[in-house]
């Protein structure tokens, strides 16, 4: 038998990915060309939002603290919707790693000509997550099970 649903349970999500990148030079700073390197849907959840931050900075390899991160300025777009959208940068080397100490000196003194300065964009929501109402499960099975009666019937009649 099914049960009912439980209470409505509070869970954050990360539902999107968006990772900008330009040549970043010590001494000149970020080229005007970004390249966008992904932009795809993607699934972290979490029971809170600072949970949330801790999932996807272990996700995608972020390697500042949490505090790095960033949340979209309130408008009055949001003032309605609440937040959606949360930002974090950071330098990788040419392989998308944290740049070594090594690395980031070499840099500093131009014998490094340049890093990647990073921009990831993660869509983020809250949601209430709650079991599934089981007089809608019931509902369904009986519709699918009708469907199938008569795709069976209709081969038969068809042989």
């Amino acid at each position: 038998m099914i049960q009912p649903y439980p209470a409505p349970t509070l869970r954050y999500a990360c539902t999107w990915i968006d990772k900008e990148v330009c040549k970043d030079s010590f001494e000149h700073g970020c080229e005007v060309q970004r390249t966008c390197v992904l932009n795809e849907a993607t699934i972290v959840t979490a029971p809170t939002l600072r949970e949330l931050l801790e999932a996807i900075k272990a996700r995608f390899c972020l390697h500042g603290d949490l505090a790095d991160f960033s949340f979209e300025d309130a408008d009055e777009h949001n003032a309605a919707t609440g937040l959606e959208r949360l930002d974090y940068g950071q330098l990788e080397d040419a392989d998308g790693g944290e740049p070594s100490d090594t690395d980031l000196a070499r840099w500093r003194t131009g014998e490094l000509e340049f890093l990647y300065a990073c921009d990831y964009t993660f869509s983020i929501e809250r949601r209430q997550v709650t079991g599934i109402d089981a007089k809608e499960a019931e509902e369904l099975m009986i519709q699918l099970e009708d469907e199938r009666e008569r795709v069976l019937l209709a081969a038969e009649a068809t042989a």
